[in-house]
């Protein structure tokens, strides 16, 4: 499944950028998003999965390994939000935010 294992983390991963090594440098559940930080506060209910993220001690670059295998179609059906009779929708299991104009 899809979400299996994304509530584990190593401590150190591998920078996909430099090769060096990263740490765990934080965390944030697998519904924040673009609704939570137009309102300020938490929205769409919590989804339970953790996304756990690693920051190169040389370069810099932050990465979520959680989403290393996930290919296009599962980002475009499970995070990215899409156009629908001209309302800004979240994933279906996300609910609706509101459009800004």
């Amino acid at each position: 499944m899809l979400f299996d294992g994304m509530n584990k983390a190593a401590p150190y991963s591998t920078c996909e950028c430099c090769a060096k090594p990263s740490a765990l440098c934080g965390l944030a559940d697998f519904s924040r998003g673009g609704a939570d930080h137009l309102a300020g506060c938490k929205v769409d209910p919590y989804f339970g999965t953790s996304i756990y993220y690693h920051r190169c001690e040389q370069c810099g670059f932050i990465h979520a390994p959680a989403f290393d295998e996930w290919t296009p179609n599962d980002f475009s059906e499970h995070i990215y939000t899409r156009l629908t009779n001209g309302k800004i929708l979240t994933t279906p299991s996300r609910g609706q935010m509101p459009t800004h104009g």
